[in-house]
């Protein structure tokens, strides 16, 4: 099968076909004469859909060439991507107001100990290493309840951004997977052929993306900046995210140079944001005016060494087929035959592990509501006003130490200290269930 030619139909609201059309993969060849010259090859300026070596090939290929070739709008990620991080946030906050199975434990329980900014981590059974958050008795949840919900935090900053790792935690292999397929769905699809509108890609500085998809492996976090919590009325402990199953989004251009977006570390304090303002309408940007995102491309490439992940494998979203049979319903609903789709490259990514029925009512949400914002985007050309120039900072707090100062403490002397708090939880629960 040819670049660009996949025969992937989807039904659209008026009855007609859509069909996705792939990019060009790699500076392979001239499309003319098949001579593998690597960089010298040069995109059509028309469409920059297909590689030429000469004004001469182009001239003689223009014949065929110019059935397919029009007019090209190329979304650059380095403007672009405040707002899959925007999608990612929404998708986070709005499980947590229509979730499957209620709202975070963790944000309607008391906090008993002081889990942040500076007391030691622990090693808990079994040897996972973090901070514990212990959670006594269940509170209501109320516009005004940070201090009800943690009575000893040193201040209202602190207590917010706890509140907001723990709300940031969790299901980023869902969210990325719903990210990538709204890029599917609402971009490769568009074609200047339609109605004379100019096609839609993806790009990074002046090459176009040529793949993305999904990334799995682990994410370097040191056991200070986890989070563990400890249920004192049963004795559970609970882990939100591991970050050796960490999940993100690459982005691989023709040229074999790679992009990475993570939207998922602030659980693990590793709080780098982005600004919203001129990315999305003025409401949105209010209620969301930065939220968590790790744009590494070409600049944090040149100035910082290494990355903060280990990879273990990818996944293309963008050349999978049976993704692109996945949007034929788009972009309105989903089929169940789609849906399985989704699901099995779900468990595709987490190594053919089966997926549960709370992560793909998650996909579901997020995919919907993820292909409802790419779609409202590029309907409305807003991308063509976002900010040249993106605002990016890390959130920190007045509290936080000196990371080289953190000690680790055993997880039964840690209870220890809180025995009396956890007693009186105890008490309580017990209290509540004769009730």
């Amino acid at each position: 099968m040819t670049s660009g030619e996949a025969k992937f139909y989807h039904q659209e609201a008026d009855g007609k076909l859509r069909t996705v059309k792939l990019p060009i993969e790699s500076m392979d060849c001239c499309g003319a004469c098949s001579t593998i010259k690597g960089e010298q090859l040069k995109l059509c300026s028309g469409c920059g859909e297909r590689l030429y070596c000469s004004s001469e090939c182009q001239s003689v290929d223009w014949r065929v060439h110019k059935r397919s070739c029009g007019k090209t709008d190329r979304i650059d990620l380095g403007v672009y991507y405040p707002l899959l991080a925007l999608i990612a946030e929404k998708c986070r906050m709005n499980v947590q107001t229509h979730p499957p199975d209620g709202v975070h434990f963790a944000i309607n329980h008391q906090i008993l100990n002081h889990p942040s900014p500076d007391p030691p981590f622990t090693t808990f059974p079994g040897g996972y290493k973090a901070r514990p958050v212990i959670l006594g008795d269940e509170i209501p949840l109320s516009v005004d309840m940070i201090k009800k919900w943690w009575p000893g935090a040193p201040s209202p900053k602190v207590a917010s951004k706890l509140q907001r790792r723990i709300l940031r935690g969790g299901n980023p292999l869902p969210i990325n997977i719903a990210v990538c397929v709204a890029l599917l769905s609402e971009i490769y699809t568009t074609d200047s052929s339609k109605d004379s509108k100019p096609r839609i890609r993806l790009a990074y500085k002046s090459s176009p993306i040529a793949d993305f998809g999904i990334v799995v492996g682990d994410t370097i976090v040191q056991p200070q900046d986890r989070l563990a919590y400890y249920d004192s009325a049963t004795g559970n402990i609970t882990v939100d995210q591991d970050p050796h199953e960490h999940s993100w989004i690459y982005f691989t251009t023709i040229r074999g140079e790679d992009i990475f977006l993570d939207c998922g570390m602030f659980h693990f304090n590793a709080c780098t944001c982005v600004s919203t303002k001129g990315c999305c309408p003025r409401e949105e940007s209010e209620m969301f005016p930065v939220v968590p995102a790790l744009f590494y491309g070409r600049d944090m490439r040149n100035g910082v060494p290494g990355t903060p992940w280990k990879e273990r494998g990818r996944f293309s979203v963008l050349r999978n087929e049976n993704l692109q049979t996945a949007i034929q319903h788009t972009p309105y609903t989903l089929t169940f035959d789609d849906r399985i789709n989704i699901w099995d490259f779900l468990e595709t990514c987490q190594g053919d592990k089966e997926s549960t029925i709370k992560q793909r009512k998650l996909v579901d949400l997020y995919t919907i509501a993820a292909m409802d914002a790419v779609r409202t985007s590029l309907e409305s050309s807003e991308w063509k006003k976002f900010p040249n120039e993106v605002m990016q900072g890390i959130e920190t707090d007045p509290a936080e130490p000196d990371y080289t100062n953190f000690t680790e403490q055993d997880w039964e002397e840690h209870l220890m200290r809180w025995q009396k708090q956890i007693s009186q939880a105890k008490k309580e629960a017990r209290k509540r269930r004769k009730a």
